[in-house]
């Protein structure tokens, strides 16, 4: 009973994300499609569109965001002292 309600539960997401996907590129076109997040592994391999997976894509994304924004006051509101 139990594998039956995981089994429909990971069927069922990974349709989701194909459904989305799929709408998605009648938008845009063609796309790199890449699955991002923990359970992003355990998802993609039973959708028809993911091409990638990298769990940790929205982190590293954050961290180099913040790191241009602190460049950005940094260089912003330095003072140089000339000799």
């Amino acid at each position: 009973m139990v594998e039956s309600i995981q089994s429909g539960v990971l069927y069922g997401f990974a349709a989701q994300v194909d459904g989305m996907i799929e709408r998605i590129l009648e938008e845009l076109g063609e796309a790199t499609v890449i699955a991002t997040g923990g359970l992003a592994g355990l998802i993609a391999p039973h959708t028809k569109h993911v091409q990638h997976v990298e769990p940790w894509l929205t982190l590293t994304d954050c961290v180099s965001f913040m790191n241009g924004i602190i460049r950005e006051t940094i260089r912003d509101s330095a003072v140089f002292i000339r000799p």
